[in-house]
């Protein structure tokens, strides 16, 4: 009986001893599986700090493009596309309030703001560009000693929202020039906004804040963007000087007949043959069903031959300009496509050096401007392409501006029924 519970006692030990290093085998295993997801968790977490560092700290200070050493960073160039969504929106809400909500006359008249904030890298690409050109602007202006001041934006602004300071605005003087035989009656000057008071320009100068405060966006760079403008107008006039940019060119003026078959053109240069060009002019111009012609009668007056050539092409540009006055031209066409070709006969009332317009000058100016850009840029842009899956989406375009205009309404039929056989 002794000897039976000793060897009870030993299978128990044995069996404990067992237990005992799965136990321990289990624990270590236990340990070792723990300690891999404590290492799997410890990277994760490591990724994601690195990923929160990258986009919160790293990435919005890397450069989106560098201009001859100068960076554009990405959380500049992230909150620049935000202010021009908010300009734009700013605008359309405008008038939308201005139109009484009629969003067919929005999408009629202002539908390029729309497709510009529906199509987002595309934006985002113009305004990289945009500010690309900026800083090659400043970059200039520096190099000739330009500065803008605050208080030449705060000016700038003012004028914005035709507030003076009190004063009246600056009238820009007009070309002149010596009278001639052929001078036309002076054109009529156009009308001066009306100067706002203090009080006005303020007011809707902290609406215009608000609105982008509403819309999410700093509006510093309402600022900023004017301070822009004005180097670029100041390196503009700057450029334009050392040009010595022509304030006059040969310039003229036509009477024409336009057709759009070549059949009618030769109905109404019969009829020229046989009479009066100015006659024939007149006639179509002011009581045209007194003749069988489907022309119309027009005028040109002071374009320089830069003008007629974007009017008419170059070859009739070049006749423009060296055509006899007052004599009738053949029939010119402009368009190889039967289609779409225009027919015309003209003759030219009048030719002479004048003062360039306002508007010709402007755009002289800009296009000095734009080339001295150019040169700047060759070479010494980079971009890089990491910025096409930052593109802001913010503001967001209301859906209002993208509803179907309402219909006009069916208008009543006034015409009168048939009269029923036997009641008349």
């Amino acid at each position: 009986m002794a000897k039976q519970r000793i060897n009870t006692s030993t299978e128990g030990e044995r069996q404990t001893r067992k237990d005992i290093l799965i136990a321990r085998k289990n624990e270590e295993q236990t340990r070792q599986i723990r300690m891999a997801v404590y290492l799997v968790a410890g990277l994760l977490g490591l990724l994601l700090v690195v990923a929160i560092v990258n986009e919160l700290i790293i990435a919005p200070s890397r450069a989106v493009a560098v201009v001859n050493g100068e960076d554009i960073a990405l959380n500049d160039w992230q909150d620049r596309v935000s202010y021009e969504r908010a300009q734009r929106i700013v605008l359309l809400e405008n008038q939308y309030d201005a139109f009484g909500g009629d969003v067919g006359i929005i999408q009629q008249f202002a539908g390029q703001y729309i497709m510009e904030l529906l199509d987002e890298e595309t934006f985002a690409e113009g305004v990289l560009d945009q500010m690309i050109d900026e800083v090659a602007a400043r970059q200039l202006a520096a190099g000739r000693g330009i500065t803008v001041s605050d208080a030449d934006v705060e000016s700038e602004i003012g004028a914005s929202f035709n507030y003076y300071g009190g004063a009246s605005p600056t009238t820009i003087p007009q070309p002149t020039a010596a009278p001639s035989e052929s001078d036309e009656p002076a054109a009529t000057p156009r009308p001066t906004a009306t100067p706002v008071s203090e009080e006005s320009f303020n007011q809707q100068y902290d609406e215009l804040l608000q609105q982008f405060k509403d819309l999410g966006v700093d509006a510093e760079l309402f600022r900023e963007s004017t301070r822009n403008q004005l180097i670029q107008t100041q390196l503009m006039d700057a450029l334009a000087a050392d040009s010595d940019l022509d304030t006059e060119a040969e310039q003229a003026s036509v009477s024409l007949i336009v057709f759009d078959n070549e059949e009618s053109a030769n109905e109404a240069m019969a009829l020229i043959s046989d009479g009066d060009y100015q006659e024939i002019w007149t006639t179509l111009r002011s009581t045209p069903d007194e003749l069988e012609l489907t022309g119309t009668a027009s005028e040109i007056t002071w374009r320089t031959r830069d003008d007629m050539v974007a009017t008419f092409g170059e070859s009739i540009a070049d006749i423009i300009f060296s055509q006899e006055l007052n004599s009738t031209t053949d029939i010119l066409s402009s368009g190889d496509d039967p289609e779409t070709a225009r027919y015309y006969i003209m003759q030219v009332t009048g030719r002479e050096v004048r003062p360039l317009s306002e508007s010709t000058l402007q755009q002289k100016k800009i296009e000095i401007l734009t080339s001295a850009i150019d040169v700047a840029l060759t070479g010494n842009v980079e971009t890089f392409e990491f910025w096409r899956s930052r593109v802001p989406s913010v503001p967001t375009l209301d859906p209002k501006f993208l509803a179907q205009p309402t219909p006009a309404p069916d208008q009543p039929d006034t015409t009168q029924p048939e009269p029923t056989p036997g009641t008349e």
